[in-house]
């Protein structure tokens, strides 16, 4: 697969997860998603896509690990290539997956910036241009 191919699907990742907080919608101040339902499926969309995205930059760079490999085991690569990576990864796996995917935070600011970010951390893996 090309790498393109590893960019574009991970960003599907986080169409998804925009698309299914929009099924939310807000609350009358516009500072938290109605829904938790949609709002924790949307965290854990946003976090498979980081999860993908994380392996396949660890891949891109040479490092071997296992299509399973838990969350310590994809630290301690992104640890050795990137810093930034490694430091941006341990943010999603807090932020997304434990606050909004297992414990339903649905705060807009937060979730708005963790899927920002998640699209900076995904640009890892953007093709180089020829």
């Amino acid at each position: 697969m090309k790498t393109g191919t590893y960019y574009d699907q991970a960003l599907r990742y986080i169409d998804s997860a925009e698309a299914e907080l929009k099924k939310s919608g807000k609350d009358e101040e516009g500072k938290y998603y109605s829904n938790k339902k949609h709002v924790k499926c949307a965290g854990g969309i946003a976090y498979a896509g980081i999860l993908q995205a994380a392996k396949w930059y660890i891949a891109l760079k040479g490092i071997a690990i296992n299509d399973d490999a838990d969350e310590r085991e994809i630290k301690t690569a992104l640890a050795k290539l990137n810093r930034n990576a490694y430091l941006s990864f341990d943010h999603f796996y807090s932020y997304l997956h434990c606050s909004v995917h297992q414990h339903g935070n649905s705060n807009v600011f937060w979730i708005t910036d963790a899927m920002k970010k998640a699209r900076d951390f995904i640009a890892l893996l953007k093709p180089e241009k020829a």
